[in-house]
């Protein structure tokens, strides 16, 4: 299996096509699967070589239990591991929610190897006591995964079979420590990413919980292209 090594953390990738590399990060809970499951590779691999990242936490990576090993620095060296392995200098990021968080990580910390940043569903300022990222953390309090997924299709509805399938093979101790790592942005990311050199997208669902702090963003930058979906 293609492993990345950042410190003692393993870091899970997959290669496929050819062209312009394109980093690809999930979203929380999420893994590299989801890229194929949604059609993204197939559309993508004739023109970009893509570079799928399992998150730490996350798929088939290290999944380690400390809130400290899930600091923005280390999930943006996760990345840099990876291209670096694969003898990457710069190339296009496209992330969405926690993978839009790397990708804004980027910016702040590893500007010089971004080609191009497109951000979906994620903003770069500290959440408050509402957030997204404080509702899952009550919900994580269930150590059972059975369970949290119950929680989660009784508010949302039923998951797909696939997404259901994926969803199991999280540690909720892992995706506990994740998202509490995630609480606050680091200081300065939100002028890191106005101060960006590369283009920049944005993109976000119109009752997105965070589609006001990515409008916000968008009108901040200049030449940046935005689109909201309905």
């Amino acid at each position: 299996m293609p492993y990345a090594y950042n410190g003692g953390t393993r870091i899970y990738y997959r290669v496929i096509g050819e062209g312009p590399a394109l980093v690809m990060q999930h979203g929380f809970t999420s893994s590299l699967d989801h890229w194929f499951e949604y059609g993204y590779t197939c559309q993508l691999a004739d023109e970009y070589r893509l570079i799928l990242i399992d998150a730490r936490g996350h798929g088939l990576s290290d999944k380690p239990h400390t809130i400290e090993s899930y600091k923005l620095e280390h999930r943006v060296q996760d990345v840099i591991s990876v291209l670096d392995q694969q003898d990457i200098q710069t190339a296009n990021f496209h992330g969405y929610s926690m993978g839009g968080r790397i990708g804004f990580g980027m910016a702040q910390f590893a500007a010089e190897r971004l080609k191009s940043l497109i951000v979906g569903g994620m903003h770069p300022y500290s959440s408050d006591n509402d957030s997204p990222s404080s509702r899952w953390s009550k919900i994580l309090d269930q150590e059972d995964i059975e369970q949290v997924a119950k929680t989660l299709e009784a508010q949302s509805g039923p998951m797909g079979a696939a997404h259901r399938e994926r969803f199991l093979r999280n540690d909720p101790k892992a995706l506990l420590a994740s998202i509490n790592g995630s609480t606050n942005m680091p200081m300065g990311i939100d002028l890191a990413v106005t101060r960006a050199e590369c283009p920049i997208m944005l993109y976000v669902g119109e009752d997105d919980d965070y589609s006001v702090g990515v409008r916000k963003l968008a009108n901040s930058l200049d030449g940046c292209k935005f689109v909201s979906f309905p």
